[in-house]
């Protein structure tokens, strides 16, 4: 229905290797003809959507072969070659214009992604009316905390609810902390008052 009603639009698909196969039988349909028949015998045209599919299949293989210094030209040729058409059919990969391999996220960039991160609790803690600063050390922690090549950003997540966001939030139960403080968030969680 989405699509009949905005036939210029994006579809995203996520962590594709997990849908059910006739699903993938449907998409190959849509991305071969260029339209699909919904069960009232309607033809619903999809020649304007742009179709992308994230996947998370041979993740392992991928992190694998970085560290052990591969180019991403010979990832590419393994993992199209051998391993993707083991995961989905080669004709529904086919129909794909582009297969694009992330690399695993660097030390350096998973402090990036802490930093806006913590940005986003400082502001939303100074509309409180509450002041508090991330040291460069603190950040360096928690991205330590967080960071696991294989899985992303998400353990980085994790790492700053427990350890920072569930700090600060028990500090503010007890009245520790509240509108008016201004305070650092130092390593290891410590929360110390600034003058």
């Amino acid at each position: 229905e989405q699509l009949r009603s905005f036939p210029y639009c994006l579809l995203l698909l996520d962590e594709l290797e997990k849908s059910h196969p006739k699903i993938l039988t449907v998409l190959l349909q849509l991305m071969d003809e260029g339209r699909i028949t919904d069960v009232t015998g309607r033809t619903i045209d999809a020649t304007n959507m742009l179709l992308i599919a994230t996947s998370n299949a041979a993740t392992s293989f991928i992190t694998q072969s970085f560290q052990e210094g591969q180019s991403l030209e010979q990832i590419r040729k393994e993992l199209l070659g051998r391993i993707l058409p083991t995961i989905f059919p080669p004709e529904f990969i086919n129909r794909f214009d582009d297969v694009i391999i992330f690399e695993p996220l660097k030390e350096e960039q998973i402090e990036q992604i802490a930093a806006i991160e913590l940005k986003k609790i400082k502001f939303a803690l100074h509309e409180k009316g509450i002041e508090v600063e991330f040291p460069e050390t603190t950040i360096r922690w928690i991205s330590g905390l967080g960071y696991n090549p294989q899985y992303g950003a998400r353990p980085l997540r994790r790492a700053i609810q427990d350890s920072i966001e569930n700090t600060l939030a028990r500090a503010m139960l007890e009245g520790t902390v509240k509108a008016g403080s201004k305070i650092r968030m130092l390593p290891t969680g410590i929360i110390e008052t600034l003058p």
